[in-house]
């Protein structure tokens, strides 16, 4: 990732991810492989400023993967929910 990562940043050009990945890894039955990449993420966050949008949907996530959802939202410093709306 430094070669994505270092350029810009020197360059002091704003980065902005969208990170695909971990959905794909929860759709393909991999949850603790979404966590640990998740992590990766935080890691990284360490060594550059960068802004990383993730999108789950929720669908993704079964009832007896409460606990992991739950950790995944932990490893993210911002949520935002989809509000429900009345059905019209």
């Amino acid at each position: 990732m430094d070669q994505v990562f270092s350029k810009p940043a020197r360059d002091g050009r704003p980065i902005r991810v969208f990170g695909e990945m971990v959905t794909r890894l929860w759709q393909a039955g991999h949850p603790e492989a979404a966590i640990e990449l998740e992590g990766l993420w935080n890691e990284l966050a360490h060594r550059y400023t960068f802004s990383l949008l993730c999108a789950y949907p929720l669908s993704v996530f079964a009832e007896q993967d409460r606990q992991r959802f739950l950790d995944t939202c932990a490893a993210h410093s911002q949520l935002s929910l989809p509000s429900r709306r009345a059905s019209v």
